[in-house]
């Protein structure tokens, strides 16, 4: 969930794609108390492995954009992470830059918590390091940049919110403009600050982690 300066707080309820059920973001309007409105993520901004399950508030341009983890029951399938722009205005949604090198994980990494790897089991009943990809969004506090990264991964990068609305961009033209923006720890979620700052859940180490400008 993301509280907005306006008192709304927004939530977004993850669904079950494979079933039938699409993920949604609930508005809930502080100031009355009250349900403002919900927003049905379209069929074709999903996929049958969809889990979308963080996402950013922009409040310029009144738009959302989701974490597709894109996950897969097999711990050696990286899935289909990707990201997906909601504008709030128009209704109109994008699903993008799905299966980028920056949106999937990076071979060879996986975690170590309390020195125990985290593993899944797979369809043979053994069990294998998790290999996942985009988890982490946040958008910074001048509204211009959407940071994101993996778990299992070893970057962090960043495009700009404009970027990914922009429908007369075509996949080739939005994936030129990624840019890596530093290292970063296997992690499950991030935020900056006004500086530049990403914060980092370094779940490895059981601290946080910072990926200075």
């Amino acid at each position: 969930l993301r509280a907005a300066p306006d008192g709304t707080v927004r939530i977004l309820d993850i669904g079950d794609p494979a079933e039938g059920y699409s993920p949604k973001l609930v508005s809930w309007d502080t100031t009355t108390d009250c349900l403002k409105r919900v927003d049905h993520i379209p069929g074709h901004a999903t996929t049958d492995r969809s889990f979308m399950q963080d996402f950013a508030y922009d409040a310029v341009r009144n738009a959302i954009y989701i974490a597709d983890l894109g996950l897969s029951d097999e711990p050696s399938d990286p899935g289909a992470p990707a990201l997906v722009a909601l504008d709030l205005d128009t209704g109109r949604t994008r699903r993008v830059i799905e299966a980028h090198p920056s949106v999937m994980p990076d071979a060879g990494v996986s975690p170590v918590i309390e020195n125990e790897p985290v593993v899944q089991e797979n369809a043979e009943g053994e069990f294998e390091p998790i290999s996942a990809g985009l988890d982490g969004i946040t958008i910074d506090p001048s509204f211009e940049w959407v940071y994101y990264c993996g778990i299992t991964t070893e970057s962090i990068y960043r495009i700009r919110a404009a970027d990914l609305l922009d429908e007369s961009l075509n996949r080739d033209d939005l994936d030129a403009r990624i840019e890596r923006y530093g290292d970063a720890a296997v992690c499950d979620g991030i935020t900056v600050d006004t500086a530049g700052n990403v914060y980092v859940t370094d779940i490895t180490n059981n601290a946080i982690g910072v990926t200075r400008p």
